[in-house]
């Protein structure tokens, strides 16, 4: 394989993947995979470069990672999987499920935006080159805008700065040049939305959020909006967001 993912699997049942964000690793998903490890095989992945990943590939973006996700499952034996996708991972999700629907049975798409702001291409290579550059402060400001909670973004910087610097800039350049709005609302898997303030500043841009990230046909049970939390859900409404978890995967 060009890469290897890193793959931690605990419990039985039927599969549930998580794949993190950029700068974060397969930690940021711990009480998810305690409370859901009693009903279902759980699956946290460490991206390239990420958390105890040391493996480098030549090649590094959305799509390669997702087909060698894929192959990994595949080696497993696991279909009709749940992925759990934040950020960059609900795009590596998006990609799986484009690339093999069959794989999976619904996608949980965690703050994701499915597009970033139509820059023209030298603006693209100027935000590279600025985080090539001047890497740890342009990270930090990155993350800065993410949380409020003080003690959280100590503790999520410590993980973006350990990541691997030409693995984040190679996932940052795939990010700016991906846009799956319009493909998101093609896949045939179940679709579940979790939005936080990062995205949707209040409720009343909710409408105008889904419209833009291609989520404007998702229906509303499968809508869940948490107006008092930054982007990194999962551990800033950690009880509330594994219970809407529990429920969606046990439907």
């Amino acid at each position: 394989m060009n890469g290897s993912i890193l793959i931690n699997e605990v419990g039985s049942g039927k599969a549930v993947v998580f794949i993190h964000g950029l700068g974060s690793s397969s930690h940021c998903w711990n009480d998810q995979v305690i409370k859901l490890s009693g009903q279902f095989k759980v699956i946290a992945i460490d991206l390239y470069g990420h958390g105890q990943n040391k493996n480098i590939p030549s090649n590094i973006d959305i799509s390669q990672t997702a087909k060698e996700i894929i192959e990994e499952l595949q080696n497993r034996n696991l279909y009709s999987v749940s992925l759990v996708g934040h950020s960059l991972g609900g795009l590596i999700a998006i990609e799986i499920t484009r690339l093999n629907n069959e794989l999976v049975d619904n996608i949980i798409l965690v703050d994701v935006p499915t597009k970033q702001p139509n820059l023209p291409t030298i603006m693209k290579y100027v935000l590279l080159k600025l985080l090539e550059n001047s890497y740890e402060a342009t990270v930090k400001a990155h993350y800065k805008k993410m949380t409020e909670n003080q003690d959280l973004l100590k503790s999520l910087l410590a993980t973006a700065l350990n990541t691997n610097k030409h693995v984040y800039c190679s996932y940052m350049k795939s990010v700016l040049n991906a846009d799956y709005s319009k493909i998101v609302g093609s896949l045939k898997s179940d679709i579940y939305i979790f939005l936080s303030t990062s995205l949707a500043k209040d409720k009343s841009k909710l409408n105008k959020i889904q419209r833009k990230y291609g989520y404007e046909n998702i229906t509303d049970d499968h809508v869940y909006y948490y107006k008092d939390s930054g982007h990194f859900i999962m551990l800033e409404k950690t009880k509330r967001f594994t219970s809407d978890l529990l429920n969606i995967l046990s439907q």
